[in-house]
């Protein structure tokens, strides 16, 4: 790009980044890059009739096996991922209702300490911050459910790691989960 022999691959993981505000940004990428990789044939398909070149590779998010341990205790829903707005997990937190299940959240981000901050306004005891999760199958094992509350997400890794140890997902109907949840 600076005159130098490099080449650029470029990975779309979400919806979001073909919004308008980033026309000009893939604009000047595109001129550059070299190759693409896709985690699905959705976000390929949504690459290509977005302007990006014909050489894009598909590399699906693959997780190793984990075997799940269950104990027996009352329900508990999960959130794992970056605390920041395009996962939605604020939005979640603001309407968890009092008395329903456990809500709980592994994970940090830039609005971890504003997602901190509505858990202490609501005063819910069943929503709990776990912060960093260094081991997965760990955190799988606490939860029944795993909750995906994002709107722009194709295919998070966090679902495949989810399937791979038995626990269910809950997402929103958008067209990179059809293949997860196979619709």
């Amino acid at each position: 790009m600076l005159g130098g022999r490099y080449r650029l691959v470029r990975t779309f993981h979400r919806l979001d980044n073909f919004d308008w505000k980033m026309f000009f940004v893939r604009v000047l990428l595109n001129r550059y890059t070299s190759a693409y990789v896709a985690v699905s044939f959705v976000m390929k398909k949504k690459m290509s009739k977005n302007g990006s070149k014909n050489n894009i590779y598909v590399i699906e998010n693959g997780v190793p096996k984990i075997i799940r341990k269950k104990e027996n205790e009352s329900k508990a829903f999960g959130f794992l991922g970056r605390i920041s707005k395009e996962k939605g997990i604020l939005e979640l937190v603001e309407n968890w209702p009092k008395g329903w299940d456990r809500l709980i959240i592994g994970g940090g981000g830039p609005q971890l300490k504003e997602l901190e901050l509505i858990i202490k306004n609501k005063k819910n005891k069943n929503i709990n911050i776990l912060g960093q999760v260094e081991d997965v199958s760990d955190f799988f094992e606490k939860i029944d459910v795993l909750v995906l509350p994002s709107k722009t997400e194709v295919m998070p890794m966090v679902v495949a790691e989810a399937f791979s140890c038995g626990v269910p997902v809950v997402c929103f109907d958008i067209p990179g989960m059809h293949i997860v949840t196979g619709k």
